[in-house]
Parts: C-alpha cells; sequence; structure tokens
C-alpha cells in the first residue's frame, strides 16, 4: 500500500485539541475555586477540577480521533459514509457488506440487531484503543462472546484497523502524533495523581520495591560518577572501569538476596523509611519538568548515610576501633580508657606516660568500640568511612574496604557539597545515576559486611508470620475461591464458606499485611449457601479462623466442570 502524507492532518486536528484545552485551561487558573464543600467530599477541591478537566479531554480525544480518522479515510480514497448523529462514526462498504464502525459500546438494553437493521448495516465493528500487551488477548476473547451470543459484532484494534486500511508506516506516524499530543496536553493541564503512604499504599509499594531490589542486576553494574572532571572525584574514576568489579561478588549476592538482606530496606529502620520516602518523591517527580530534584536525591543521600550508622553500631563489641570525639579525650585519660592512634592503618595504643593535656594528634584519636565506650565515639560521615576502611575484619573479602568506603567517600561527596549548598538539581538524568547508584550501594554495603549473628535482628528483616501467610494462601486461592474444609485432629471436618464480604486485608503499623483471624460459614453443602448467607440464615454458624483453633489439615475446593475437586493448602 503506497503511504500517502497524513502529518498534516494530525497536527491540525490536534493544534486545534490543544488550543481548545489551553483556553479551557487558561480561564481556570485566572479564577479562584468557588466549589462549595460538600457532606461527602473525599479529595481536595484540585482533585474535582481536574478530574472534570481529564473527562472533558477524553470527551475531546474522542472527537479528535473521530475527525483524524475520517480526513485519513478520505486522504486514502476509501469510499466512507460519515454520520454524526447516528450510532456509528462512519460505514465503509466492503465486499457487498456494510460495516458500521464506532469507539463506544452500546448499552446493555439496546436491540443491537435492530439498530443494525435499522441502520442498514451488516456488522458492527466497536474499535479499540488500547495499546497494552494484552490488547489482542482481551479483543479474542471479547469476540468469542459475541459469537457466542450470535449478534454481528467485533471488536478491533485501532492498529489493526490502521494496518488493514492505511499500512504500518501511516501507523506509526499516527502514534508518534498521538504520544506527542499526550506529552503537551499533560504539561498544559499540569496534574497528576500521587498516593500518600496510607498503610495499605505502604504495604503495596514495600512489596514493589522489594520485588525490584531483589530482581536488580547488580552483577553487571558499575558504580557511575556523576562528574568525572571534578577534582573532588579524581582518586575515585577508578570505580568507574569495567575490571573494577569485587572477587568475592557471588558471595555478596548470595548473602543479600538469597539471605534476603536486601528486606531491610522496605523495613520499619529509619533507613528504609528514607528509601522509600526517596521512592515514592521518584515516581512523583518522574517525567516532571521545572522542578528542583534535590528533595529527591536527598533521601537515598540519607538511607545510604543511615545504613552506614546501622552498620557500625552492628559492630559494638567486635574488636573494632573508632575515631572518639576530641573533648572527651581528657575523660579518657581520667577513667584509663585505651586511647589510640592511627598511623599508616594501624593503630597504635598511646603509652599511659605520653596522657596528658599536652598531647597533641595529628589526627582523631581512636578508642576500642564497645558499648561502654559508646558515649565517646565520634557521629561524623567521616569517622563511619573511616571505620569502613580501617575496621577490614567486619567485610566478608577484608580487600573490599578500600573499594566499598571509596563507593561511600564518592557517593557523599558528589551528592551533598553541591545540590544541597549552591545549586538546584534539574537534570532528571542525574538523579536516574544517583538512584542506580544509592540501590547499588545498598548491595555493596550489606553483601560485603559480616553482620553479626546476634544483632542480624536489628535489621528488622521482614517477619514471615506463618499464620498471616496461611491467611494469604486462603484468600489468593484459585484467585479468591470461597469454598474449603477444614479437618481437625479429632477426624471432625467442616464444609465452610469464606466470608468475602467482612474478610479484608489489614495491615501493621510498618505496611505488612498482618491478620487476627478470618471469618467462614459453617454449611451442610456449598449449593446455594451464598444466597443462605445474603439471608443472614447462616449469623448462627459463624465459624473464625485464628491462631488459636488451627485445623489439622485445611482443603480449598473448587468446582471443575460438574464436580468439587479438593487441592490441600500446605501450612507449617
Amino acid at each position: 500500500m503506497k503511504k500517502i502524507d497524513c502529518s498534516y492532518i494530525y497536527k491540525e486536528e490536534i493544534d486545534k485539541n490543544i488550543n481548545m484545552l489551553k483556553h479551557f485551561i487558561e480561564a481556570w487558573v485566572k479564577s479562584q475555586s468557588i466549589r462549595n464543600e460538600e457532606l461527602f467530599q473525599l479529595a481536595d477541591d484540585d482533585f474535582y477540577f481536574y478530574r472534570f478537566a481529564i473527562e472533558r479531554q477524553e470527551k475531546a480525544a474522542k472527537i479528535l480521533l473521530t475527525n483524524i480518522l475520517w480526513r485519513v479515510l478520505n486522504e486514502y480514497n476509501i469510499p466512507v459514509e460519515y454520520s454524526h448523529d447516528a450510532p456509528f462514526i462512519f460505514i465503509i462498504k466492503k465486499n457487498h457488506e456494510r460495516i458500521g464502525y464506532r469507539l463506544a459500546d452500546f448499552l446493555e438494553d439496546e436491540d443491537i440487531n435492530s439498530i443494525l437493521k435499522s441502520n442498514h448495516v451488516d456488522k458492527a465493528i466497536i474499535l479499540r484503543t488500547s495499546k497494552g500487551k494484552q490488547t489482542n488477548k482481551l479483543i479474542e476473547l471479547e469476540n468469542k462472546q459475541y459469537k457466542d451470543r450470535n449478534v454481528n459484532i467485533r471488536a478491533l484494534s485501532i492498529h489493526e484497523f490502521y494496518l488493514k486500511q492505511f499500512g504500518e508506516e501511516e501507523y506509526k506516524v499516527f502514534i508518534d502524533s498521538i504520544d506527542n499530543y499526550l506529552n503537551v496536553t499533560k504539561e498544559i493541564t499540569g496534574y497528576k495523581s500521587v498516593k500518600f503512604l496510607s498503610k495499605m499504599n505502604l504495604a503495596s509499594i514495600k512489596i514493589f520495591e522489594q520485588k525490584k531490589l531483589r530482581d536488580w542486576d547488580y552483577l553487571n553494574y558499575r558504580y557511575q560518577i556523576i562528574n568525572a572532571s571534578d577534582k573532588k572525584v579524581q582518586n575515585y574514576l577508578y570505580l568507574t572501569q569495567k575490571d573494577i568489579i569485587f572477587e568475592n561478588l557471588d558471595d555478596m549476592h548470595k548473602s543479600y538476596i538469597f539471605d534476603k538482606l536486601y528486606e531491610t530496606m522496605v523495613s520499619s529502620n529509619e533507613y528504609a523509611a528514607s528509601f522509600i520516602t526517596s521512592e515514592w518523591l521518584y515516581y512523583s517527580f518522574k517525567g516532571k519538568e521545572n522542578f528542583d530534584y534535590t528533595s529527591v536525591v536527598s533521601g537515598y543521600l540519607k538511607s545510604i548515610e543511615q545504613l552506614l550508622y546501622k552498620i557500625v553500631m552492628l559492630n559494638i563489641d567486635n574488636d573494632c576501633k573508632i575515631a572518639m570525639k576530641r573533648d572527651m579525650l581528657k575523660k579518657a585519660f581520667r577513667q584509663n580508657i585505651p586511647v589510640f592512634k592511627l598511623i599508616d592503618n594501624k593503630f597504635n595504643k598511646i603509652p599511659e606516660y605520653k596522657q596528658g593535656n599536652n598531647y597533641r594528634f595529628t589526627n582523631y584519636p581512636y578508642i576500642e568500640f564497645t558499648e561502654h565506650h559508646k558515649e565517646f565515639m565520634d557521629s561524623s560521615i567521616g569517622t563511619f568511612e573511616y571505620f569502613l576502611r580501617c575496621n577490614k575484619h567486619i567485610f566478608l573479602n577484608p580487600d573490599n574496604a578500600k573499594t566499598v568506603t571509596d563507593m561511600i567517600s564518592c557517593f557523599r561527596i558528589e551528592c551533598r557539597n553541591g545540590f544541597f549548598h549552591t545549586h538546584n538539581l534539574n537534570d532528571w538524568d542525574l538523579v536516574e545515576k544517583i538512584r542506580r547508584n544509592a540501590i547499588y550501594l545498598y548491595f555493596v554495603l550489606l553483601g560485603s559486611c559480616i553482620i553479626p549473628e546476634r544483632r542480624r535482628r536489628e535489621l528488622n528483616l521482614i517477619y514471615h508470620d506463618q499464620f498471616d501467610e496461611l491467611c494469604k494462601k486462603i484468600r489468593d486461592f484459585k484467585k479468591y475461591n470461597i469454598y474449603f474444609v477444614f479437618e481437625y485432629e479429632d477426624g471432625i471436618k467442616h464444609k465452610l464458606v469464606y466470608d468475602i464480604h467482612n474478610n479484608t486485608i489489614e495491615f501493621n503499623d510498618d505496611g505488612v499485611e498482618h491478620y487476627d483471624g478470618l471469618l467462614f460459614y459453617k454449611v451442610d453443602e456449598f449449593e446455594d449457601s451464598l444466597k443462605q448467607i445474603d439471608k443472614g440464615e447462616l449469623e448462627d454458624k459463624k465459624h473464625y479462623l485464628t491462631r488459636d483453633n488451627l485445623p489439622k489439615k485445611i482443603f480449598g475446593v473448587h468446582r471443575k466442570h460438574r464436580n468439587y475437586e479438593y487441592e490441600e493448602i500446605i501450612f507449617w
């Protein structure tokens, strides 16, 4: 099929649509909201306006698409009957058949065959504008339903319509024009929905982040310098070289992924809260211009520093040395606490005869890092970095100490010094790079360090409560199946119907799914049991599953053809 230049059509129609939107938004921007506060006002005034604006634009988009299709069909000299008020936006005659096209579904109570007959149409085509991966499958299922109902309707994707009428090349021009149109309209409308971190939203975000942290490509990533020309990072340029790789990378990956250390980044710890907050900001700001993005990356930087502090604190009483506050030196001498100085990466104890007011340290003094000496420790980020550098035995591979610490130092220098004091961060590509570096550093820190077993619980890894896991299995069984059989130790079996109305997902304060129990109804037979529940006939047959009355076995019951099949749900 010969390609015809229709780009001017797309431009003209889109420009008209955009100008209408501009006039509408301009009128609103210059006026104050006068919306009355409703009794059940579930959102702020802006939401209601933008909902109206989006709905208005969706209607305008249908007119836009209709006008485009009319003109492109005409440009390709395809015989078409146009209609403004009839059930079809146009009718194409093909192979002695009149086929009517529309963009919307028919109403449920409409007599479709009568509509087709009165408009002298043999078949109706509903154009679907979805572009998703599942579009073809959904259309296939939809058409099967039409065929089973014996109605002359078929669904067709806009992509398939273009292929049949104009060809693939024309479709690409069309899609590029629509994508550009969407970018412009989103910029003009200036609105995006942002979820706040309710318990339910927090839970879904944590599940999403947990999967992302687990599946991230740590083995092939290399640390990325933001500005290689910066004099302050010249000593760290080696970190980006392809041959700079940890010798025990597989062991680090095993420790971080298979031992589930990544779960601490979605825990209740402070560094996890900083990470989650930055991720929330990241997705909120992504694709939005004219912002200073410093607030997005600040959480990533803070989370790294907080995680570093946690790793330091996990190594109390682990034969480590740490820099001490200079103003605590006299107190340490008075209490005869051993004090050290660091020379050539080795700790040298200060002899007692030199411990006095006149002793001068060229660098920070150090002490043994114990629970009793915690008050003496210096808490600056530089101290924590030197802690890693000088206590190599806390690493799975001591040779990693320098590389890991250099990454932390470089990350801090590049993120903290410029963006937090003198410059705005306007380049989204830098946000992406900082974010990737941060996610990689979580892996590097947690995967390379030895986590003392006695302190592992302080990481607050997700506690997989067995009863909660059982409740999840019951809720999700066969995509929300409701029939079950409980078998108890004494041999008694109960047929039970799951209460879909009163059993809802609950969450604890950390956004983790949690259940006190589930409600079921005892029934003699599954048939008609839902009607009995709806009528309130089984109120005296309530049965609660709790931690205190667990059965010996639980079977999910699902219908296969005319029979019920039983499948055991395995739990502890």
